[in-house]
């Protein structure tokens, strides 16, 4: 396992105890810019990332926060979010059918309205006749 503030772990001190400012700091000396909000962007992009496998509730819990605060302050709405969404209502448009003038697919037996009787509307279809002016 990797973890991404080793040297905490090393001194054995609670990270709730530990002043992390200094570890942007030291993003700063390495010559990186840190992210305006880093510790609260960080904590949101693992809510948000967690929140995608896990039950809302149980990710809460496990960050400490509640339901609420984490829709309020932390989670995301991401464009993998609105690709997926997209993704699942697009449908491929079928050919074409061709009807006759009975409303009959040209190459199969079959009406194109099920449960409409293709042959018993006449000549004049599914609309009602309008006069011509």
């Amino acid at each position: 396992m990797v973890y991404v503030l080793e040297s905490l772990r090393q001194t054995g001190k609670n990270p709730a105890e530990c002043n992390l400012t200094t570890q942007e700091r030291i993003i700063e000396r390495a010559g990186v810019t840190a992210w305006p909000k880093l510790w609260h962007n960080l904590r949101s992009s693992r809510q948000t990332e967690l929140t995608e496998d896990f039950p809302a509730h149980v990710v809460s819990a496990w960050l400490g926060n509640s339901e609420r605060i984490a829709t309020q302050h932390y989670l995301q709405v991401l464009d993998s979010h609105f690709d997926k969404a997209t993704r699942q209502t697009t449908r491929t448009v079928p050919e074409p059918m061709r009807l006759d003038v009975h409303g009959v697919h040209k190459n199969e037996e079959t009406p194109y309205f099920q449960g409409v009787s293709a042959l018993g509307m006449g000549d004049i279809g599914l609309e009602p006749m309008t006069s011509i002016l």
